[in-house]
């Protein structure tokens, strides 16, 4: 299964159990290659950062998410949008604040950039097309396909 095809499948099924039972609403997310992010935030000439961060599930551990949870419920927000836009011929230097909340939006949202790379060609690059892939392989006389992804999960 595709990472986009489990985001459907797992909102979805949130979804419906949602409608049936009076829980809080639920955001499906993939989790983003780290990597991938960091390569981002590094192109050669930063032009424009985008990051939208939807508040996270209560389930999202982690100080960073924990903050950025608590400063969206303070404000009763739902989501949050932060662009930067670079001085005309120079690139932007995301600060460790700026790269903290990228990683948190990542997992929780969407960041998106848009520069040049050191050849000078256009780039447009966003955390969607980026996500965590983890392979597993099953052995059917072992284990079922439900199996390795709990195990894989945790």
């Amino acid at each position: 299964m595709g990472p986009q095809t489990a985001e459907l499948y797992f909102q979805r099924l949130f979804e419906h159990v949602l409608t049936k039972n009076p829980f809080p609403p639920v955001d499906v997310t993939p989790l983003v290659d780290k990597e991938g992010l960091d390569e981002m935030l590094s192109i050669a000439k930063l032009e424009k950062l985008t990051i939208l961060l939807k508040r996270p599930n209560p389930d999202d551990l982690g100080s960073e998410h924990a903050k950025w949870m608590q400063k969206l419920e303070k404000m009763n927000a739902q989501k949050a949008t932060t662009e930067l836009t670079a001085v005309k011929g120079e690139s932007l230097k995301p600060d460790a604040e700026t790269k903290a909340f990228a990683h948190v939006a990542a997992n929780n949202g969407k960041v998106t950039v848009v520069g040049r790379d050191s050849h000078g060609v256009k780039v447009e690059e966003s955390t969607a097309a980026k996500p965590l892939v983890i392979t597993e392989h099953v052995d059917a006389n072992l284990e079922t396909a439900m199996q390795v992804l709990q195990r894989t999960a945790y």
